[in-house]
């Protein structure tokens, strides 16, 4: 698999995340997925734009957003980057 780009926007109690690519999202989405704290989310709504994805994980007490950066850097190929508001 080739490196890709996964955009992180911060929003308080939450971090909207962007992928490059439908196939590129299914991976990030499976890896995330194997994580007790992202299932206990439920269900995400992915928006398609394009080639690129979006979806929002929401923080609760047992995923901080450290967490979540920690586990989004853990996807293999992933090159993740912040996004400002």
């Amino acid at each position: 698999m080739s490196p890709f780009h996964v955009w992180l926007r911060p929003l308080g109690n939450s971090c909207r995340v962007r992928v490059d690519g439908i196939g590129n999202t299914r991976w990030v989405l499976d890896h995330l997925e194997r994580h007790p704290a992202i299932r206990a989310i439920g269900s995400l709504d992915v928006m398609v734009d394009d080639t690129v994805c979006s979806f929002c994980i929401p923080f609760h007490s047992t995923l901080s957003s450290q967490t979540f950066d920690r586990m989004i850097r853990e996807v293999p190929e992933a090159q993740v980057m912040l996004e400002l508001a």
